[in-house]
Protein backbone atom coordinates (compact mmCIF):
# COMPACT_ATOMS: atom_id res chain seq x y z
CA UNK A 1 0.00 0.00 0.00
CA UNK A 2 3.00 2.59 1.15
CA UNK A 3 4.86 1.76 -2.22
CA UNK A 4 1.68 2.40 -4.30
CA UNK A 5 1.04 5.77 -2.63
CA UNK A 6 4.41 7.08 -3.42
CA UNK A 7 4.30 5.56 -7.08
CA UNK A 8 0.90 7.81 -7.79
CA UNK A 9 2.52 10.83 -5.50
CA UNK A 10 5.89 10.55 -7.82
CA UNK A 11 3.69 10.76 -11.07
CA UNK A 12 1.77 13.40 -9.84
CA UNK A 13 4.44 15.39 -9.21
CA UNK A 14 6.74 14.43 -12.54
CA UNK A 15 3.46 15.46 -14.32
CA UNK A 16 2.78 18.48 -12.45
CA UNK A 17 6.15 19.88 -13.01
CA UNK A 18 6.23 19.20 -16.10
CA UNK A 19 3.09 20.99 -17.15
CA UNK A 20 4.34 23.69 -15.23
CA UNK A 21 7.75 24.74 -16.34
CA UNK A 22 6.11 23.85 -20.26
CA UNK A 23 3.00 26.25 -19.69
CA UNK A 24 5.68 29.03 -17.86
CA UNK A 25 8.03 28.64 -21.13
CA UNK A 26 5.06 29.18 -23.47
CA UNK A 27 3.92 32.38 -21.48
CA UNK A 28 7.59 33.79 -21.61
CA UNK A 29 7.91 33.66 -25.08
CA UNK A 30 4.81 36.12 -25.55
CA UNK A 31 6.69 38.63 -22.86
CA UNK A 32 7.04 41.73 -24.29
CA UNK A 33 10.89 42.53 -23.51
CA UNK A 34 10.39 46.19 -24.18
CA UNK A 35 9.36 46.51 -21.16
CA UNK A 36 13.33 45.59 -19.80
CA UNK A 37 14.30 48.05 -22.34
CA UNK A 38 12.15 50.74 -20.55
CA UNK A 39 13.19 50.16 -17.45
CA UNK A 40 16.78 50.63 -18.33
CA UNK A 41 15.84 53.45 -20.20
CA UNK A 42 13.99 54.74 -16.63
CA UNK A 43 17.44 54.18 -15.23
CA UNK A 44 19.54 55.72 -16.86
CA UNK A 45 17.35 59.21 -17.41
CA UNK A 46 17.22 59.17 -13.78
CA UNK A 47 21.03 58.70 -13.57
CA UNK A 48 21.23 61.77 -16.38
CA UNK A 49 19.24 63.75 -14.70
CA UNK A 50 20.77 63.72 -11.20
CA UNK A 51 24.45 63.67 -13.05
CA UNK A 52 23.35 67.22 -14.94
CA UNK A 53 22.46 68.92 -10.88
CA UNK A 54 25.14 67.20 -9.35
CA UNK A 55 27.08 69.50 -12.55
CA UNK A 56 24.76 72.34 -11.91
CA UNK A 57 26.60 75.66 -10.65
CA UNK A 58 30.33 74.52 -11.57
CA UNK A 59 32.56 76.06 -13.93
CA UNK A 60 34.84 74.12 -16.25
CA UNK A 61 38.08 76.22 -16.06
CA UNK A 62 37.10 75.03 -11.98
CA UNK A 63 36.75 71.34 -13.08
CA UNK A 64 39.34 70.83 -15.49
CA UNK A 65 42.02 72.63 -13.38
CA UNK A 66 42.82 69.67 -11.14
CA UNK A 67 41.45 66.23 -10.52
CA UNK A 68 42.77 66.52 -6.97
CA UNK A 69 40.69 69.68 -6.15
CA UNK A 70 37.84 69.96 -3.34
CA UNK A 71 35.39 70.34 -6.07
CA UNK A 72 36.27 67.87 -8.40
CA UNK A 73 36.30 64.76 -6.16
CA UNK A 74 33.37 66.04 -4.69
CA UNK A 75 31.53 65.74 -7.77
CA UNK A 76 33.15 62.43 -8.33
CA UNK A 77 32.44 60.94 -5.50
CA UNK A 78 28.57 62.18 -6.36
CA UNK A 79 28.84 60.91 -9.47
CA UNK A 80 29.86 57.60 -8.44
CA UNK A 81 27.01 57.22 -5.93
CA UNK A 82 24.61 57.95 -8.46
CA UNK A 83 26.35 55.03 -10.39
CA UNK A 84 26.26 52.65 -7.59
CA UNK A 85 22.20 53.74 -6.57
CA UNK A 86 21.09 53.75 -10.55
CA UNK A 87 22.87 50.10 -10.71
CA UNK A 88 24.86 51.26 -13.90
CA UNK A 89 28.55 50.30 -14.79
CA UNK A 90 29.41 53.70 -16.35
CA UNK A 91 28.99 57.26 -15.84
CA UNK A 92 30.97 60.03 -17.59
CA UNK A 93 31.00 63.30 -18.54
CA UNK A 94 33.07 64.38 -21.76
CA UNK A 95 33.56 67.70 -23.82
CA UNK A 96 32.67 67.43 -27.72
CA UNK A 97 35.02 69.90 -29.81
CA UNK A 98 32.25 71.00 -32.39
CA UNK A 99 34.89 71.39 -35.40
CA UNK A 100 37.36 68.69 -34.97
CA UNK A 101 35.10 66.12 -32.97
CA UNK A 102 37.70 65.26 -30.70
CA UNK A 103 36.67 64.45 -27.21
CA UNK A 104 37.77 65.37 -23.90
CA UNK A 105 37.06 63.91 -20.36
CA UNK A 106 35.96 65.12 -17.28
CA UNK A 107 34.51 62.40 -15.31
CA UNK A 108 34.43 58.72 -15.69
CA UNK A 109 33.34 56.55 -13.29
CA UNK A 110 32.41 53.21 -12.37
CA UNK A 111 30.41 51.31 -9.80
CA UNK A 112 32.07 48.51 -9.27
CA UNK A 113 35.77 49.38 -7.28
CA UNK A 114 38.07 47.85 -9.54
CA UNK A 115 36.27 49.07 -13.13
CA UNK A 116 36.50 52.50 -11.17
CA UNK A 117 39.82 51.90 -10.46
CA UNK A 118 40.94 51.18 -14.05
CA UNK A 119 38.93 54.41 -15.59
CA UNK A 120 40.48 56.17 -13.10
CA UNK A 121 43.61 55.55 -14.73
CA UNK A 122 42.60 54.63 -18.69
CA UNK A 123 40.54 58.26 -19.01
CA UNK A 124 41.95 60.25 -16.64
CA UNK A 125 40.91 64.09 -16.31
CA UNK A 126 41.86 65.84 -19.95
CA UNK A 127 42.37 62.59 -21.59
CA UNK A 128 41.55 62.89 -24.98
CA UNK A 129 40.03 60.37 -27.54
CA UNK A 130 39.01 60.84 -31.20
CA UNK A 131 36.34 58.07 -32.50
CA UNK A 132 33.64 58.61 -34.50
CA UNK A 133 30.85 60.07 -32.59
CA UNK A 134 27.38 57.75 -32.62
CA UNK A 135 23.85 58.57 -34.11
CA UNK A 136 22.65 58.53 -30.30
CA UNK A 137 25.52 61.01 -29.46
CA UNK A 138 24.94 62.93 -32.43
CA UNK A 139 21.31 63.27 -31.69
CA UNK A 140 22.22 63.95 -28.29
CA UNK A 141 24.29 67.10 -28.68
CA UNK A 142 21.32 68.37 -31.23
CA UNK A 143 18.67 68.04 -28.00
CA UNK A 144 16.61 65.29 -28.92
CA UNK A 145 15.57 62.81 -26.31
CA UNK A 146 17.25 59.54 -26.87
CA UNK A 147 14.53 57.01 -27.24
CA UNK A 148 17.06 53.52 -28.69
CA UNK A 149 19.96 52.47 -26.74
CA UNK A 150 23.53 52.21 -28.24
CA UNK A 151 25.00 48.72 -27.99
CA UNK A 152 28.73 48.53 -27.32
CA UNK A 153 31.27 46.16 -26.86
CA UNK A 154 34.88 46.90 -25.80
CA UNK A 155 37.65 46.65 -23.51
CA UNK A 156 35.21 48.32 -20.88
CA UNK A 157 32.67 45.92 -21.04
CA UNK A 158 29.69 45.17 -23.08
CA UNK A 159 27.17 48.23 -22.13
CA UNK A 160 24.17 49.45 -23.27
CA UNK A 161 24.28 53.35 -23.62
CA UNK A 162 22.03 56.11 -23.47
CA UNK A 163 23.25 59.94 -23.70
CA UNK A 164 22.13 63.65 -22.78
CA UNK A 165 23.77 66.83 -23.64
CA UNK A 166 24.66 69.99 -21.29
CA UNK A 167 25.74 73.02 -21.02
CA UNK A 168 28.67 73.80 -18.69
CA UNK A 169 29.37 77.18 -17.36
CA UNK A 170 33.11 78.65 -19.34
CA UNK A 171 33.10 75.68 -21.99
CA UNK A 172 33.00 77.15 -25.25
CA UNK A 173 31.99 73.29 -26.79
CA UNK A 174 28.83 71.45 -25.71
CA UNK A 175 29.34 68.43 -22.84
CA UNK A 176 27.76 65.20 -23.33
CA UNK A 177 26.90 62.72 -20.14
CA UNK A 178 26.30 59.27 -20.91
CA UNK A 179 25.22 56.55 -19.01
CA UNK A 180 25.94 53.22 -19.57
CA UNK A 181 24.12 49.89 -18.48
CA UNK A 182 25.67 46.23 -17.93
CA UNK A 183 24.39 44.06 -20.85
CA UNK A 184 24.56 41.32 -18.13
CA UNK A 185 22.24 43.52 -15.81
CA UNK A 186 19.63 43.39 -18.91
CA UNK A 187 20.24 39.73 -19.29
CA UNK A 188 19.20 39.47 -15.94
CA UNK A 189 16.25 41.32 -15.70
CA UNK A 190 15.14 39.61 -18.74
CA UNK A 191 15.67 36.50 -17.00
CA UNK A 192 14.12 37.60 -13.91
CA UNK A 193 10.68 38.87 -15.93
CA UNK A 194 10.55 34.77 -17.36
CA UNK A 195 10.50 34.00 -14.38
CA UNK A 196 7.35 36.16 -13.13
CA UNK A 197 5.98 33.89 -15.55
CA UNK A 198 6.49 30.52 -14.01
CA UNK A 199 6.05 31.40 -10.40
CA UNK A 200 2.67 31.25 -10.31
CA UNK A 201 2.79 28.00 -11.84
CA UNK A 202 5.95 27.17 -9.39
CA UNK A 203 3.15 28.35 -6.58
CA UNK A 204 0.33 25.79 -8.24
CA UNK A 205 2.59 22.20 -7.98
CA UNK A 206 4.30 23.32 -4.94
CA UNK A 207 0.29 23.27 -3.36
CA UNK A 208 -0.12 20.17 -4.87
CA UNK A 209 3.29 18.66 -3.74
CA UNK A 210 2.57 20.21 0.33
CA UNK A 211 -1.18 18.42 0.02
CA UNK A 212 0.49 15.37 -1.14
CA UNK A 213 3.01 15.20 2.14
CA UNK A 214 0.74 15.87 4.10
CA UNK A 215 -1.65 12.98 2.80
CA UNK A 216 1.39 10.79 3.18
CA UNK A 217 2.10 11.76 6.40
CA UNK A 218 -0.90 10.69 7.77
CA UNK A 219 -1.53 7.38 5.32
CA UNK A 220 1.79 5.57 6.02
CA UNK A 221 2.60 6.87 9.78
CA UNK A 222 2.26 4.63 12.82
CA UNK A 223 3.33 4.76 16.27
CA UNK A 224 6.95 2.39 15.87
CA UNK A 225 8.17 4.27 13.09
CA UNK A 226 7.32 7.69 14.94
CA UNK A 227 9.21 6.57 18.10
CA UNK A 228 12.05 5.40 15.77
CA UNK A 229 12.46 8.91 13.82
CA UNK A 230 11.98 10.53 17.38
CA UNK A 231 14.86 8.64 18.31
CA UNK A 232 17.12 8.69 15.22
CA UNK A 233 17.04 12.59 14.98
CA UNK A 234 17.61 12.57 18.48
CA UNK A 235 21.29 11.15 18.75
CA UNK A 236 21.89 12.25 15.24
CA UNK A 237 21.43 15.91 15.09
CA UNK A 238 20.10 16.33 18.73
CA UNK A 239 17.22 17.58 16.81
CA UNK A 240 13.55 17.10 18.99
CA UNK A 241 10.27 18.45 19.29
CA UNK A 242 8.99 20.62 21.72
CA UNK A 243 6.14 18.69 22.59
CA UNK A 244 6.80 15.29 24.28
CA UNK A 245 5.94 12.08 22.08
CA UNK A 246 2.63 10.99 22.93
CA UNK A 247 1.27 7.91 21.22
CA UNK A 248 -2.07 7.12 22.60
CA UNK A 249 -0.60 3.06 23.52
CA UNK A 250 -0.59 1.42 26.63
CA UNK A 251 1.99 -1.53 26.16
CA UNK A 252 5.58 -1.55 25.41
CA UNK A 253 5.33 1.24 22.92
CA UNK A 254 4.05 3.62 25.07
CA UNK A 255 7.21 2.73 27.76
CA UNK A 256 9.77 3.42 25.64
CA UNK A 257 8.02 6.77 24.90
CA UNK A 258 8.24 7.53 28.24
CA UNK A 259 11.76 6.89 28.76
CA UNK A 260 12.29 9.03 26.00
CA UNK A 261 10.43 12.01 26.79
CA UNK A 262 12.43 11.57 30.64
CA UNK A 263 15.55 11.35 28.88
CA UNK A 264 15.34 14.62 26.42
CA UNK A 265 14.08 16.22 29.27
CA UNK A 266 16.98 15.51 31.48
CA UNK A 267 19.55 16.29 28.77
CA UNK A 268 17.70 19.58 27.62
CA UNK A 269 17.80 20.67 31.13
CA UNK A 270 21.75 20.16 31.67
CA UNK A 271 22.01 21.79 28.12
CA UNK A 272 20.26 24.79 29.50
CA UNK A 273 23.22 25.09 32.43
CA UNK A 274 25.53 24.71 30.03
CA UNK A 275 24.51 27.74 28.27
CA UNK A 276 23.77 29.84 31.54
CA UNK A 277 27.38 29.07 31.88
CA UNK A 278 28.87 29.97 28.59
CA UNK A 279 26.23 32.80 27.59
CA UNK A 280 28.89 35.52 28.91
CA UNK A 281 31.86 33.99 27.47
CA UNK A 282 30.21 33.83 23.82
CA UNK A 283 28.71 37.60 24.40
CA UNK A 284 32.03 38.37 24.86
CA UNK A 285 33.74 36.97 22.51
CA UNK A 286 30.91 38.81 19.67
CA UNK A 287 31.17 41.91 21.33
CA UNK A 288 35.21 41.54 20.44
CA UNK A 289 34.71 40.63 17.14
CA UNK A 290 32.49 43.37 16.50
CA UNK A 291 34.43 46.07 18.05
CA UNK A 292 37.79 44.41 15.56
CA UNK A 293 35.71 44.79 13.02
CA UNK A 294 34.67 48.58 14.07
CA UNK A 295 38.51 49.13 14.42
CA UNK A 296 40.15 47.70 11.10
CA UNK A 297 37.34 49.97 9.30
CA UNK A 298 37.90 52.86 10.76
CA UNK A 299 42.39 52.87 10.85
CA UNK A 300 44.16 51.15 8.02
CA UNK A 301 46.93 49.08 9.00
CA UNK A 302 49.13 50.75 6.71
CA UNK A 303 49.60 54.40 5.35
CA UNK A 304 52.29 55.87 3.64
CA UNK A 305 51.99 59.40 3.06
CA UNK A 306 55.20 61.36 1.15
CA UNK A 307 55.21 64.69 -0.07
CA UNK A 308 57.96 67.45 -0.78
CA UNK A 309 59.63 67.83 2.87
CA UNK A 310 58.33 65.22 4.82
CA UNK A 311 58.49 61.08 4.29
CA UNK A 312 55.37 59.58 6.66
CA UNK A 313 54.79 56.34 7.31
CA UNK A 314 52.18 54.43 9.82
CA UNK A 315 51.32 51.25 10.78
CA UNK A 316 49.17 49.15 13.12
CA UNK A 317 48.68 45.63 14.41
CA UNK A 318 46.00 45.25 16.52
CA UNK A 319 45.38 42.47 19.60
CA UNK A 320 43.24 39.68 19.86
CA UNK A 321 41.63 41.79 22.97
CA UNK A 322 40.80 44.80 21.10
CA UNK A 323 41.61 48.00 22.15
CA UNK A 324 41.15 51.75 21.34
CA UNK A 325 44.10 52.81 19.53
CA UNK A 326 43.80 54.89 15.99
CA UNK A 327 46.31 57.39 14.17
CA UNK A 328 45.62 60.14 11.14
CA UNK A 329 47.93 61.49 9.08
CA UNK A 330 46.42 63.63 6.24
CA UNK A 331 48.00 66.82 3.75
CA UNK A 332 46.47 69.83 4.73
CA UNK A 333 45.50 72.61 1.89
CA UNK A 334 48.59 74.86 2.63
CA UNK A 335 50.76 71.62 2.04
CA UNK A 336 51.20 70.97 5.94
CA UNK A 337 51.07 67.64 7.47
CA UNK A 338 48.08 66.76 9.78
CA UNK A 339 49.60 64.02 12.23
CA UNK A 340 47.46 62.24 15.38
CA UNK A 341 48.04 59.23 17.72
CA UNK A 342 45.94 58.48 20.39
CA UNK A 343 44.56 55.11 22.31
CA UNK A 344 40.93 55.03 24.02
CA UNK A 345 40.55 53.84 27.46
CA UNK A 346 38.29 50.46 27.43
CA UNK A 347 38.09 47.64 25.49
CA UNK A 348 35.26 45.84 22.92
CA UNK A 349 32.53 47.96 21.16
CA UNK A 350 32.24 50.83 23.71
CA UNK A 351 36.11 51.49 23.02
CA UNK A 352 35.89 51.22 19.47
CA UNK A 353 32.60 53.62 18.72
CA UNK A 354 34.00 56.12 21.75
CA UNK A 355 37.47 56.24 19.10
CA UNK A 356 35.14 56.57 15.48
CA UNK A 357 33.84 59.83 17.79
CA UNK A 358 36.97 60.79 18.62
CA UNK A 359 38.66 60.55 15.55
CA UNK A 360 35.77 62.57 13.34
CA UNK A 361 35.94 65.05 16.28
CA UNK A 362 39.82 65.39 16.10
CA UNK A 363 39.69 65.28 12.15
CA UNK A 364 37.14 68.00 12.24
CA UNK A 365 38.78 70.32 14.74
CA UNK A 366 42.38 70.14 13.53
CA UNK A 367 41.23 70.89 10.06
CA UNK A 368 39.28 74.19 11.25
CA UNK A 369 41.29 75.19 14.55
CA UNK A 370 44.29 77.51 14.21
CA UNK A 371 46.90 75.32 16.21
CA UNK A 372 46.08 71.77 17.70
CA UNK A 373 46.43 72.73 21.24
CA UNK A 374 43.03 74.87 20.56
CA UNK A 375 41.70 71.77 18.41
CA UNK A 376 42.49 69.31 21.62
CA UNK A 377 40.60 72.02 24.01
CA UNK A 378 37.74 71.80 21.78
CA UNK A 379 37.43 68.16 21.42
CA UNK A 380 37.75 67.62 25.11
CA UNK A 381 35.27 70.41 26.13
CA UNK A 382 32.57 68.29 23.61
CA UNK A 383 33.82 64.60 24.88
CA UNK A 384 33.52 65.74 28.56
CA UNK A 385 29.84 66.92 28.21
CA UNK A 386 28.98 64.32 26.28
CA UNK A 387 30.79 61.17 28.17
CA UNK A 388 27.93 59.25 29.77
CA UNK A 389 30.69 55.95 30.28
CA UNK A 390 33.20 58.42 31.44
CA UNK A 391 35.77 56.93 28.97
CA UNK A 392 38.58 59.01 27.89
CA UNK A 393 41.38 59.24 25.14
CA UNK A 394 44.88 60.16 25.16
CA UNK A 395 45.92 62.17 21.68
CA UNK A 396 49.32 63.31 20.75
CA UNK A 397 48.40 65.49 17.49
CA UNK A 398 50.04 67.89 15.60
CA UNK A 399 51.01 69.68 12.25
CA UNK A 400 54.36 70.08 10.77
CA UNK A 401 55.38 72.86 8.02
CA UNK A 402 57.72 71.27 6.04
CA UNK A 403 59.02 74.97 4.49
CA UNK A 404 60.28 75.41 7.96
CA UNK A 405 60.60 72.02 9.34
CA UNK A 406 58.86 72.52 12.68
CA UNK A 407 55.77 70.23 14.41
CA UNK A 408 53.60 71.85 16.48
CA UNK A 409 51.88 69.73 18.89
CA UNK A 410 49.71 69.44 21.63
CA UNK A 411 49.66 66.35 23.97
CA UNK A 412 46.91 65.31 25.75
CA UNK A 413 48.45 62.65 28.15
CA UNK A 414 49.89 60.56 25.71
CA UNK A 415 53.31 58.88 25.40
CA UNK A 416 56.20 61.50 24.27
CA UNK A 417 57.63 61.75 21.34
CA UNK A 418 60.40 59.88 20.80
CA UNK A 419 63.48 62.28 18.04
CA UNK A 420 65.27 59.37 16.78
CA UNK A 421 68.75 59.82 17.54
CA UNK A 422 68.43 62.38 20.20
CA UNK A 423 65.77 61.35 22.72
CA UNK A 424 62.43 61.65 24.25
CA UNK A 425 60.99 65.33 24.53
CA UNK A 426 57.75 66.44 26.34
CA UNK A 427 57.51 69.25 28.21
CA UNK A 428 54.43 69.30 29.20
CA UNK A 429 52.43 65.78 29.10
CA UNK A 430 48.45 67.41 29.84
CA UNK A 431 46.00 65.45 30.78
CA UNK A 432 43.59 62.94 28.83
CA UNK A 433 40.36 64.21 26.91
CA UNK A 434 37.21 63.82 28.24
CA UNK A 435 37.81 63.66 31.99
CA UNK A 436 37.70 67.24 33.13
CA UNK A 437 36.53 70.33 31.74
CA UNK A 438 39.18 73.05 30.71
CA UNK A 439 41.96 70.58 30.48
CA UNK A 440 44.24 73.46 29.64
CA UNK A 441 46.38 71.39 26.95
CA UNK A 442 49.14 73.62 25.23
CA UNK A 443 51.47 74.08 22.40
CA UNK A 444 54.80 72.63 21.90
CA UNK A 445 57.37 72.69 19.09
CA UNK A 446 60.25 70.71 17.33
CA UNK A 447 61.94 71.98 14.96
CA UNK A 448 63.84 68.49 12.41
CA UNK A 449 67.07 69.20 11.06
CA UNK A 450 67.00 67.46 7.70
CA UNK A 451 66.76 63.38 7.58
CA UNK A 452 66.19 63.60 11.00
CA UNK A 453 63.00 61.82 12.05
CA UNK A 454 60.32 61.27 15.06
CA UNK A 455 58.40 58.49 16.09
CA UNK A 456 55.24 58.35 17.85
CA UNK A 457 53.72 55.63 19.61
CA UNK A 458 51.35 54.11 21.90
CA UNK A 459 51.66 51.68 25.19
CA UNK A 460 51.18 48.60 22.79
CA UNK A 461 55.19 49.41 22.08
CA UNK A 462 56.58 50.41 25.72
CA UNK A 463 54.55 48.18 27.59
CA UNK A 464 55.02 44.74 25.30
CA UNK A 465 55.76 41.89 27.71
CA UNK A 466 58.02 39.31 27.59
CA UNK A 467 57.80 35.89 29.30
CA UNK A 468 58.98 37.42 32.31
CA UNK A 469 55.86 39.68 32.41
CA UNK A 470 58.75 42.48 31.87
CA UNK A 471 58.36 45.32 29.66
CA UNK A 472 59.82 46.56 26.50
CA UNK A 473 60.25 49.93 27.86
CA UNK A 474 61.60 53.38 26.37
CA UNK A 475 65.23 52.74 26.49
CA UNK A 476 64.66 49.60 24.24
CA UNK A 477 62.51 51.64 21.85
CA UNK A 478 64.75 54.47 21.54
CA UNK A 479 68.03 52.16 20.96
CA UNK A 480 66.19 49.84 18.01
CA UNK A 481 65.23 53.19 16.08
CA UNK A 482 68.58 55.41 16.69
CA UNK A 483 70.41 54.17 13.29
CA UNK A 484 66.60 54.77 10.55
CA UNK A 485 67.19 57.01 8.55
CA UNK A 486 63.32 56.69 6.55
CA UNK A 487 60.40 56.03 8.63
CA UNK A 488 60.11 52.36 7.24
CA UNK A 489 63.41 51.36 8.16
CA UNK A 490 62.38 53.26 12.13
CA UNK A 491 59.12 51.27 12.37
CA UNK A 492 60.15 47.87 10.94
CA UNK A 493 63.40 47.72 13.31
CA UNK A 494 60.78 48.64 16.19
CA UNK A 495 58.24 45.92 15.44
CA UNK A 496 60.97 43.48 14.78
CA UNK A 497 62.64 44.63 18.18
CA UNK A 498 59.13 44.33 19.88
CA UNK A 499 58.38 40.77 18.70
CA UNK A 500 61.61 39.30 19.30
CA UNK A 501 61.43 40.72 23.08
CA UNK A 502 57.60 39.25 23.60
CA UNK A 503 58.70 35.96 21.50
CA UNK A 504 56.56 33.64 23.28
CA UNK A 505 53.87 35.94 25.03
CA UNK A 506 50.52 36.59 22.98
CA UNK A 507 50.29 40.51 22.59
CA UNK A 508 47.59 41.66 24.41
CA UNK A 509 47.32 45.12 23.68
CA UNK A 510 47.24 47.35 19.49
CA UNK A 511 50.62 48.10 18.23
CA UNK A 512 50.44 51.24 16.69
CA UNK A 513 53.71 53.18 15.50
CA UNK A 514 53.78 56.75 13.09
CA UNK A 515 56.66 58.08 12.23
CA UNK A 516 57.83 61.53 9.85
CA UNK A 517 61.17 62.19 8.78
CA UNK A 518 61.93 65.52 7.61
CA UNK A 519 63.21 65.62 4.12
CA UNK A 520 65.57 68.25 2.74
CA UNK A 521 65.86 69.04 -1.08
CA UNK A 522 69.08 66.09 -1.47
CA UNK A 523 67.44 63.72 0.81
CA UNK A 524 66.33 61.05 -0.83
Amino acid sequence: MKHSIFKRFAIVSILAFVVGTVASLLLSINYNSNEVFKECQGKAQIALSEAKAALNGESYDEIIASDSSKTYQSIRETLRTICELVKLKYIYVFVVDQQTGEQTYLFVVASNDEDDEFVLHSRPLGSKSNYELSNQELDALKGKEISTRETVNNEYGHVSSWYASYEIEGSKNPVLIGADINESEIEKSLFHNTLAFAVPMVIVISGIIVLEVVYLKRGVSNPLHEVSEHMRLYTENGIHDDEPLRLGHDDEIAEISNSFNQMTKNIENYVDRISEMTEERVQAATELDIARRIQQGIVPPVTHLQRPGYDAYAFMRTARAVGGDFYDIATLDDDKLLIVMADVSGKGVSAALFMAMGKTLLRDKLQSAPDPATALNEVNDIIEKNNPANMFVTVLAGVFDPSSRTLTYANAGHMPPLIIGRGYEDPDPGIAIGLFEDAGIVNNTITLAPGEGILFYTDGATEAIDINNKFFGEGRLAEAVADAQNPQDAIKAAVDAIDIFGTGHEQFDDLTLLSLFSRGDNDG
